[in-house]
C-alpha cells in the first residue's frame, strides 16, 4: 500500500515475499510457588525464603499490603528475616517482578503466626488440676461454660472439660463468640471414664487478643463437675490464657438448661427485669421454683 506515512497494508501482489521479519521471546506466566509460610516465635529468629517459577529471572520481591510481624523484613530476594518481637496473626500481600519486556507481575496473600515463647499449645488448667466436687449428682441437660480471653493473637484447637464417672453419654464442645455466635463444635469421642477429656476442632479458630469468648460442653445427664464460688473474687491465670473472674468483664461460670446445645449469654430472667441468667454455681433445687445461683444470690436461672 503507498502512502507518505506508515498505515496498515491491505494490498497483495503474487504472494511475494518482501522478507520482513518478527522477533518473537517465549514467555510463561508468572507465579508464586511458595502458598504459606511456618509459625515463628517471639523473640527467637526467623528465616523464611519465596519463591517463583515462570517469566524471566532475576526476580525482585516487595511487600504489595498488609504488615510483617515486627521485627520482620522482606528482601528484594525474597527472603523474610529477621527476629519477631510481638506475637499474633500477620497477613499481607507479597508481589513478585520479573525480568521479561514487558514486566509481568504476580501476587499472594500470605499469613505469619508467631506465637510466644512459652508452653503453648497450651490450657488454662494443667491436666493435673480436680475439681472439689467431681460429681454433683443427677441433673438436667445443661450446657456448661468458661469465659475467657487470651493476651495474644491465636487459634483456639479444641475444647477441655472434667468428666466424673457418672458424667456418661454424648457430650459435645463448643466456642462461641461473647455474643452469641457458635465458632466451632465438635463431638467428644475415644472419652475415657473419667478425667480430663479433650475434643479437636476440624479446624483451628481464630481468636484476637483481649476479646471475650466463651467455651462451653453439653451433658445430657448432669454428674457434671464444679467448684462453688470458684470465680467469685478471682479468675485463673495461665498466661496467655485467662479465665475471668465473675463480672469483671463479663459473667462466668455460665450455663443453661436445654434439650440440645444452647448459648450461655447473659438473659434476663423470665419472671424479674435486671436478673441475669449466668452464675458460678449451678445446682438444682428441685423443691424451689427457681435454682439458687451462688455468688449472686438471685433466685433466678431457670424456672423446674
Amino acid at each position: 500500500m503507498y502512502s507518505t506515512i506508515s498505515a496498515f497494508p491491505t494490498n497483495t501482489f503474487s504472494s511475494s515475499n518482501y522478507w520482513v521479519d518478527v522477533v518473537f521471546t517465549s514467555s510463561s506466566n508468572l507465579a508464586i510457588t511458595k502458598a504459606s509460610l511456618p509459625k515463628g516465635t517471639q523473640s527467637v529468629l526467623y528465616g523464611q525464603s519465596l519463591f517463583a517459577s515462570g517469566g524471566k529471572t532475576p526476580y525482585t520481591w516487595s511487600l504489595l499490603s498488609g504488615s510483617l510481624p515486627a521485627g520482620l523484613t522482606l528482601s528484594s530476594a525474597g527472603l523474610i528475616s529477621g527476629t519477631p518481637t510481638a506475637a499474633g496473626v500477620f497477613d499481607f500481600t507479597v508481589q513478585v517482578t520479573d525480568s521479561s519486556n514487558p514486566q509481568q507481575t504476580a501476587g499472594l496473600p500470605l499469613r505469619i503466626v508467631v506465637t510466644t515463647s512459652g508452653s503453648c499449645p497450651c490450657t488454662i488448667w494443667p491436666s493435673t488440676a480436680a475439681p472439689t466436687n467431681v460429681d454433683v449428682g443427677p441433673d438436667s441437660s445443661v450446657e456448661l461454660g468458661v469465659t475467657f480471653r487470651s493476651d495474644t493473637n491465636g487459634y483456639v484447637t479444641g475444647i477441655r472439660f472434667y468428666k466424673s464417672a457418672g458424667n456418661t453419654g454424648t457430650h459435645v464442645g463448643n466456642l462461641w463468640s461473647s455474643t452469641g455466635i457458635l465458632l466451632a463444635t465438635g463431638t467428644f469421642i475415644g472419652e475415657t471414664a473419667s478425667g480430663w477429656q479433650q475434643v479437636n476442632f476440624p479446624s483451628p479458630v481464630a481468636v484476637t487478643a483481649n476479646i471475650v469468648y466463651v467455651a462451653s460442653y453439653y451433658s445430657a445427664v448432669g454428674h457434671y463437675s464444679a467448684d462453688w464460688d470458684y470465680f467469685a473474687t478471682s479468675g485463673a491465670d495461665n498466661a496467655p490464657l485467662h479465665a475471668l473472674a465473675d463480672g469483671s468483664a463479663a459473667p462466668n461460670g455460665l450455663f443453661a438448661y436445654g434439650s440440645t446445645s444452647v448459648f450461655l449469654g447473659i438473659r434476663t430472667s423470665p419472671r424479674t427485669t435486671g436478673w441475669m441468667w449466668y452464675s458460678t454455681r449451678v445446682r438444682s433445687e428441685r423443691k424451689q421454683e427457681f435454682s439458687y445461683c451462688g455468688t449472686y444470690g438471685f433466685w433466678i436461672c431457670r424456672q423446674l
